[in-house]
């Protein structure tokens, strides 16, 4: 992610793969790598680009995100949401929506995931949130997770479950259902995600190495809590609120590698961090200073005229 795959050293100089060849993905910094052609990346990108590369390098090397960024065990979270739904009629949707909606919800329901919102995976009533050999990063920091290290691993099937578009799916049906159907999809909602968290916890594993990963399943957490709030007047708990700031603080950690990377994921990034503060500040919490903010949404300008 532009955020930093905090995993292994990126290169300042590298060959873009042979016209027919497989090529291993690249260990490091961002998905793949960067690409282009054999020219130095001080000339593609920067003398800025370059510096900020090297003291990202030297800060995974030295410790400096494990030291800031601690790993933390949850062994037994609180429910991410509190309060006894409103009893109020199903939110009206057109019939088709409405079937989509609850058959989405349904799948997740029964254990069916939508891998990469396509395929129909079937998982186990508590999913397996670490694919392949990525299994043995549970107890890793999430800067000393090698992503795409290994030819043929994916680090993607790890992070597409993690990004919690289930979570929303739940919220929209048990808004756009019956009480009793309601209560279902809110209990699954509620299984799903202390679970996600017992397993991955604050900044460890794979689903942290990336930045723009963290940021996106930010981002399905905040229109889940809108859902719940707006229609059945829940409340956010400290559990949701605490990961939140965990993810808010990651991203924020890696914000100049991501800045530099000038793409969609840098993009994202800064947003998380501008609406993920707004939405902490909107209960009680606070994350980031007037003049903080400020600075993000100064950087964010030029990020979307690239």
């Amino acid at each position: 992610g532009a955020g930093g795959h905090a995993g292994q050293r990126q290169r300042l100089r590298h060959r873009g793969p042979r016209a027919g060849a497989h090529r291993r993905p690249a260990r490091g910094l961002g998905p793949g790598g960067a690409h282009g052609r054999d020219v130095p990346l001080t000339r593609r990108r920067g003398l800025r680009y370059a510096w900020v590369v090297l003291r990202h390098q030297f800060r995974l090397k030295r410790g400096y995100y494990v030291k800031r960024l601690p790993v933390q065990f949850i062994k037994h979270p609180h429910h991410f949401w509190y309060g006894q739904p409103l009893v109020a009629p199903a939110v009206e949707l057109s019939p088709a929506l409405l079937n989509n909606v609850l058959a989405r919800a349904d799948e997740v329901r029964r254990s069916k995931f939508r891998a990469f919102r396509a395929n129909l995976v079937f998982e186990s009533k508590l999913p397996q949130w670490f694919k392949g050999v990525y299994a043995g990063t549970t107890d890793e920091h999430f800067s000393r997770v090698a992503v795409n290290d290994v030819a043929g691993e994916d680090v993607k099937t790890s992070w597409d479950l993690s990004r919690f578009h289930w979570a929303t799916e739940l919220a929209v049906a048990a808004v756009a259902s019956s009480d009793e159907a309601r209560a279902t999809y809110l209990a699954r909602l509620n299984t799903l995600t202390t679970h996600w968290l017992v397993e991955n916890g604050y900044q460890r594993g794979v689903n942290w190495a990336c930045a723009h990963e963290v940021a996106l399943r930010g981002f399905q957490l905040m229109m889940t809590s809108m859902v719940l709030v707006t229609h059945l007047g829940l409340r956010p708990g400290y559990q949701l609120l605490d990961l939140m700031v965990q993810s808010w603080r990651r991203v924020y950690a890696t914000r100049a590698y991501g800045r530099v990377q000038a793409n969609h994921q840098s993009v994202t990034e800064h947003l998380f961090l501008i609406y993920a503060a707004a939405f902490l500040t909107r209960h009680q919490v606070t994350v980031a200073s007037p003049l903080e903010i400020a600075a993000l949404q100064q950087d964010l300008l030029p990020l979307t005229e690239t």
